[in-house]
């Protein structure tokens, strides 16, 4: 793999920051104020793909927050080969537990299917349509979603 490459898929939004840190200290007249926000940067997850896993098949979607954030996409799974029965019939094993262990409270979400998002006229693997806490606009709805 290329360096650049290896760049890329290390290029979160702290990776910028510390890049504009050390562009700051080689180049003065480099303004370090200038907020990785407002840098064009479309989020990432930790693989560096800009997109959910195209395999998931059920996702978790949050309720009663706000309306804001009601219907975004916190958790997806991969349940391709299983039998649909099971799933609804042992969800907290499944879809809840998972959640709990994420420290999101299982009373705020619905675990939906790809194909049912999609009727909706969600794409649930686009991040366009997930809750992402690293988002300013979402911080107020932090501590709404996630226990401690």
């Amino acid at each position: 793999m290329s360096i650049y490459n290896k760049f890329n898929n290390m290029a979160t939004v702290n990776s910028k920051q510390r890049l504009f840190e050390v562009m700051s200290k080689v180049d003065k007249t480099f303004k370090l104020n200038e907020s990785v926000d407002n840098m064009n940067v479309k989020p990432l997850d930790e693989a560096g793909r800009n997109e959910a896993n195209k395999n998931y098949t059920h996702f978790a979607v949050l309720k009663n927050i706000a309306p804001e954030v009601d219907g975004k996409i916190v958790n997806g799974w991969d349940y391709r080969g299983y039998d649909p029965t099971e799933l609804r019939q042992f969800k907290k094993d499944y879809f809840f537990n998972d959640m709990a262990d994420n420290q999101i409270n299982p009373k705020n979400i619905n675990v939906v299917t790809s194909k049912y998002l999609q009727r909706s006229g969600i794409n649930p693997f686009s991040f366009d349509f997930w809750f992402l806490p690293q988002k300013p606009e979402n911080q107020k709805y932090v501590d709404l979603i996630y226990t401690v």
